[in-house]
């Protein structure tokens, strides 16, 4: 169930949440509580000078906004980090699955270009 709020497609949410449930390893609990200590002692804004010396050109994050994480705070982080970012219409936390030809579409204009990205429609 933890998962099904992933999708923005509500109809097909729980399919892949349950699919997913089964091939993915269990949640390690002890590993996120590991993980989130060390946000709070070091968050991803305090590196993001490193993350934009590090990220190749022409990098792009790309989200739908569907996903419960606020696709404005993709947008942000690819402002602040010198990267576009591209937000898929109608889709959830993997753009991959839930629109795969949008997404194929955008990853691929990416990897064969280093000029700005948009959706298709």
């Amino acid at each position: 169930m933890s998962w099904c709020t992933d999708h923005a497609d509500r109809d097909r949410a729980r399919a892949w949440a349950d699919a997913s449930a089964r091939t993915r390893r269990p949640i390690n609990y002890r590993m996120n509580a590991e993980l989130n200590a060390d946000k709070r002692v070091d968050p991803l804004e305090s590196q993001v000078d490193r993350l934009r010396d590090s990220l190749p050109p022409g990098t792009v994050i790309i989200g739908g906004d569907g996903d419960p994480r606020p696709a404005e705070f993709l947008q942000a982080l690819a402002e602040d980090l010198g990267c576009d970012a591209t937000i898929i219409s109608g889709d959830g936390h993997e753009p991959w699955l839930e629109k795969p030809a949008e997404f194929a579409a955008v990853f691929r204009a990416a990897v064969d270009s280093d000029s700005p990205i948009t959706a298709p429609p």
